[in-house]
């Protein structure tokens, strides 16, 4: 049986988050938090979470984490 939640565009479907949106927004916090707990430090940070430092910058533009 099909469940409507599986049937692309359908209300069902719409209203849950998608893989891409979901891991976005699990990465998006594990960066932001990581990046509270060492203090704005990128260096320490990416260390931490085992990212190339160069990956850790694109990803705090890409979800607007830089300090204002």
């Amino acid at each position: 049986m099909l469940d409507l939640k599986m049937v692309p565009g359908s209300a069902a479907a719409d209203s849950q988050p998608t893989l891409h949106a979901a891991v976005e927004s699990f990465e998006k916090g594990m960066i932001a938090e990581e990046l509270r707990k060492q203090g704005g430090n990128v260096s320490k940070t990416a260390e931490v979470l085992k990212i190339a430092k160069t990956t850790l910058f694109d990803k705090i533009r890409k979800y607007d984490l830089e300090e204002k």
